[in-house]
């Protein structure tokens, strides 16, 4: 199982691709989400490349599974946890079938949804045994895994917003609060100033944040680990 979810994870790396150009956000004034009449965007395509922000979206179940432990998170739920962040960028197959960016099919549409999610959820609960974890623990930490990846894309300021409730409704959403710089999806601007201000921007607002949470649950767990060896001790001093 593990060999299995490492491996589709490198697949879904490997198959992030496409190239946006000149895509611009429209945003309200109040929510911070894309108006219905978006601008018009140009798209053109590459071969598949390596890019960082795919890797990024695994921090929050990385986070969550070192923070809590393998006792809670075992080896396997962490994995599919992973896989859970990032498959929703398999959508960018979209731009090689000719789906327009702005269909519900398109990058950041059905997949990116809060239905979809749901379902990726709903198959971990099934997977529970295989998973080594309890169908209350597989349903809400890879469901938490694969929402997470949406509510990420609506914090970047660029592309198009996230059809978060579909399918009740086509429309894309952004945050009101747009810090992460979007990610070029070209291996040739990762490292160029642009890339670097990306990487910088997803250390502050996604990597940095993370570790404070691995850090506050570590804590959490030594605080309650040490309050129950206590409690246990002091029961046996008590005990006939």
């Amino acid at each position: 199982m593990v060999t299995f979810l490492q491996r589709t994870f490198t697949s879904l790396v490997n198959a992030h691709v496409g190239r946006t150009q000149g895509i611009k956000p429209v945003r309200s004034r109040s929510l911070g989400r894309r108006k219905k009449h978006a601008a018009p965007v140009n798209l053109s395509l590459e071969p598949i490349k390596f890019m960082p922000t795919i890797l990024t979206h695994a921090a929050v179940p990385l986070a969550l599974g070192l923070g809590l432990g393998v006792r809670i998170i075992p080896k396997q739920l962490l994995w599919a946890g992973i896989v859970a962040s990032v498959i929703p960028d398999l959508d960018v197959l979209a731009f090689r079938l000719n789906i327009a960016y702005s269909h519900d099919l398109g990058h950041r549409g059905v997949t990116h949804s809060v239905a979809f999610a749901l379902v990726v959820a709903l198959l971990a609960l099934a997977m529970s045994q295989q998973l080594r974890s309890s169908r209350a623990v597989a349903f809400s930490f890879v469901g938490l895994s694969a929402v997470s990846h949406s509510l990420l894309d609506m914090i970047t300021n660029g592309g198009l917003g996230v059809a978060l409730w579909w399918p009740w409704s086509s429309e894309r959403f952004f945050a009101a609060w747009q810090v992460i710089e979007v990610s070029p999806l070209s291996l040739s601007r990762v490292f160029s100033t642009r890339g670097l201000a990306v990487l910088q921007s997803e250390i502050l607002w996604v990597w940095l944040p993370a570790a404070l949470v691995v850090t506050a649950l570590l804590a959490l767990r030594i605080i309650g680990s040490n309050f129950t060896f206590k409690r246990d001790a002091a029961q046996k001093r008590v005990a006939p």
